[in-house]
């Protein structure tokens, strides 16, 4: 997220090892639309016990922008949060550079 080098092969599929586990503090889903992997969700930081958590989400690069896919990602992350992990806060930090988020 915060990184300007490219990141590799290996790096990214180490990473996608250990987002694949549930932990505690974290949890990662792919995002589809139409059926299509099309990006990642993240929950991370989560304390259970305020029902907070930090969001992220990505989108992948052969999304199209400007149509609301990333509205439709934030909003089913929302209700994954809610329903199914019991949070009742998201946190989210925008950079000043991204103007559509």
């Amino acid at each position: 997220m915060y990184r300007d080098e490219p990141i590799g092969g290996a790096e990214h599929q180490t990473w996608f090892s250990s987002a694949m586990s549930d932990h505690e503090d974290r949890i990662h889903r792919i995002a589809l639309i139409q059926n299509a992997p099309s990006g990642v969700m993240s929950l991370a930081h989560i304390d259970r016990v305020s029902g907070v958590a930090e969001w992220g989400g990505y989108l992948a690069p052969h999304v199209t922008r400007g149509v609301g896919h990333g509205r439709q990602l934030l909003e089913s992350s929302m209700a994954f949060a809610r329903d199914e992990v019991g949070l009742s806060r998201l946190v989210v930090e925008v950079l000043e550079i991204n103007q559509s988020a």
